[in-house]
C-alpha cells in the first residue's frame, strides 16, 4: 500500500512536468490510466470477477445499464422471426394493440388483443413469460 501511495504521488508530481495531465473523464477521483471504468464512476473500484473492467460497467458482472426492453411491436416482430407467430397472426396482434390504444381503454392494450396473446399462450405457441411481457409492453410498462 505505501508503494501504491508513492507511486500515485510520483505520477500527479511527475505528469504535469512530462505534458501528461491525469485525465478523470468520469470524475470519480481515479485517473483514466488507472480506472478500471474510466466512463462511468466507480470510485471504489470494485471488480467482482477480476477481470479488469470495473463492476459498474462489467456486463458479466450485472453492474452494466441494462438494455431498453422491446416494445410490443419489436417483440412481435421477433416471435415472427423465430417462428412462433405467422406474420398474419403478428399483423392481427398489431391491430388489436391499435384499436385497444385508441379506445376508451386509457392506452391500455384491447381485450381482444390480450386474449389473442392469452391462446397462443395456451396453445403452447409462445412463453408464459413472452405472453406477459407482451402484454406488458402493449400496456406501456
Amino acid at each position: 500500500m505505501k508503494y501504491l501511495a508513492l507511486l500515485a504521488l510520483s505520477l500527479l508530481v511527475t505528469a504535469p512536468l512530462h505534458g501528461q495531465f491525469l485525465e478523470d473523464t468520469d470524475g470519480d477521483f481515479i485517473p483514466d490510466a488507472f480506472d478500471n471504468c474510466p466512463n462511468t464512476p466507480n470510485s471504489n473500484q470494485a471488480d467482482a470477477d477480476g477481470d479488469g473492467v470495473g463492476d459498474a460497467c462489467d456486463s458479466s458482472s450485472g453492474g452494466a445499464e441494462e438494455p431498453a426492453p422491446l416494445s410490443a411491436s419489436e417483440q412481435i416482430d421477433q416471435l415472427v422471426q423465430n417462428g412462433s407467430i405467422t406474420a398474419g397472426e403478428a399483423n392481427a396482434l398489431g391491430n388489436q394493440m391499435d384499436s385497444g390504444n385508441r379506445g376508451q381503454n386509457g392506452g391500455q392494450a384491447g381485450r381482444s388483443f390480450v386474449n389473442h396473446v392469452n391462446a397462443m399462450v395456451r396453445s403452447g405457441r409462445i412463453s408464459v413469460s413472452d405472453g406477459q411481457n407482451l402484454i406488458d409492453a402493449a400496456n406501456g410498462g
